[in-house]
């Protein structure tokens, strides 16, 4: 199930810093995400596979998206793209 984080839920956003850690050489901490999450638009599903929008004004940009390896070419970053647009749609972007 895809849902929007709130930036607040550290647990969760602490599970996000380490999946991105993993996937990439300078994975951004869990401030970072919280961060930016703020500003604009934080999906997820139960394997801590995540979408980060930033948002300004009316439109949004895809700042990272990631897939746990052992969870990767599952078709879970497709899903977490098809369920921003419309949540991005609801907020005037």
């Amino acid at each position: 199930m895809i849902r929007e984080v709130d930036p607040k839920d550290l647990v969760k956003i602490t599970r996000l810093s380490q999946t991105h850690a993993a996937a990439f050489d300078r994975g951004w901490s869990a401030n970072d995400i919280a961060s930016f999450a703020s500003r604009g638009l934080l999906l997820s599903d139960e394997a801590d596979a995540f979408a980060l929008f930033s948002i300004s004004a009316d439109e949004a940009e895809l700042l990272t998206i990631v897939t746990p390896v052992e969870a990767q070419r599952t078709g879970r970053a497709q899903r977490l793209l098809s369920a921003a647009f419309p949540k991005l749609r609801s907020k005037d972007v």
